[in-house]
């Protein structure tokens, strides 16, 4: 009988073998998920980098947009006053004189 049960209690462990497949299944799988991890992070880096320049050339054409808004309500401005305050008008074309270079 006590042949019995040590040969139950020898069933019951489980196999080295078992156990290191279990582990290197383990440390493949672990492996695996940092290459793909590594790889989406790259990825996204790349976007990030991307998206930065991409909002960099926006604000550069921003700035651009609105330096020549502001020239162009600086002239319609002025314009206008000259109209309104000194009652000055856009000259007909016989009024208009040529000046040469001499």
């Amino acid at each position: 009988m006590a042949s019995k049960s040590v040969l139950k209690n020898k069933n019951r462990r489980p196999n080295r073998a078992v156990i290191s497949l279990v582990l290197l299944i383990g440390a493949v799988l672990s492996a695996i998920a940092v290459v793909t991890s590594v790889h989406t992070n790259r990825l996204l880096f790349a976007e990030l980098q991307r998206l930065r320049q991409s909002a960099d050339a926006s604000r550069i054409e921003w700035g651009k947009l609105l330096l020549e808004q502001s020239s162009y309500g600086a002239f319609s401005r002025i314009e206008r006053l000259a109209y309104r305050k000194l009652l000055m008008k856009t000259p007909e074309s016989d009024e208009v004189v040529m000046v040469g270079n001499e």
